[in-house]
């Protein structure tokens, strides 16, 4: 038996053939170019793990970045108001620091901040719970005192002024809590201690030079001592405004 194919055909033939090729080989090529879904699910797997591992301490140093940003602008803000004070009531040095809370910090804060408000210490404690960097509360006067003079500032911050002052008059501590309301509300963390001081002005508090402040011995920035955080401050202050890796953070 004879087949019989004419031109027509064959040329039919031919260019089915090359197409059935070209699509083969299209097709192979999308399969090498395109992942399985096995594939995609490792790789959004393996970037879930790392953002897992990488996202807390992202957040982490961002809030530390907040924190020093916020202490740094409280410093300014007593530093000027201490400033334009010595201007009007003389020098630190003869200033009465054994005045009554309020009536210090009417006399040589309040006039000196801008967009200032007055509250009350038990206003404040109906809302937060200060505590210290070991998670204790605050039980003694500062933040906790029911006899402390509170004032707001126009950007959320509060500032404390303590009622008690040592017998000579040597001091007085004011703590600022540098987001307010917002927690964690601990010392050291978003309150932090200063001292205006006859001799030295305003600083911030603690006597410990350099690493003896994070010792907890000294309980003045470290999370294993009693009261500890009241130093907090001058350790950021001394680092250079960093909060560095030994902070107890």
């Amino acid at each position: 038996m004879k087949y019989h194919i004419d031109n027509k055909n064959m040329k039919t033939c031919a260019f089915t053939l090359a197409e059935d090729a070209t699509h083969v080989a299209h097709f192979d090529n999308i399969r090498r170019a395109a992942f399985t879904l096995a594939e995609v699910l490792i790789t959004l797997g393996i970037i879930g793990v790392v953002a897992a591992l990488t996202m807390p301490a992202l957040i982490a140093n961002y809030q530390k970045q907040v924190t020093v940003n916020g202490l740094k602008k409280a410093y300014s803000q007593l530093a000027q108001a201490v400033k334009l004070s010595e201007s009007e009531n003389g020098e630190i040095e003869y200033w009465d620091l054994t005045l009554a809370s309020d009536v210090f910090v009417e006399k040589y804060i309040v006039p000196f901040l801008k967009n200032i408000g007055k509250t009350s210490a038990r206003d404040i404690n109906t809302l937060i719970n200060y505590k210290y960097l070991n998670g204790q509360t605050i039980t003694e006067f500062s933040a906790n005192g029911t006899d402390t003079s509170v004032r707001k500032l126009a950007d959320g911050s509060i500032i404390f002024v303590d009622s008690w002052t040592p017998d000579v008059g040597s001091y007085r501590t004011i703590m600022v809590d540098i987001n307010g309301y917002k927690r964690p509300n601990v010392l050291g963390k978003d309150l932090f201690s200063f001292w205006i001081n006859k001799a030295n002005g305003l600083s911030p508090s603690g006597s410990c030079i350099g690493d003896e402040c994070l010792e907890a011995a000294l309980h003045m920035c470290n999370k294993e001592a009693d009261k500890g955080g009241y130093a907090c401050a001058r350790v950021i202050i001394q680092n250079g405004w960093q909060i560095t890796k030994d902070y107890p953070w």
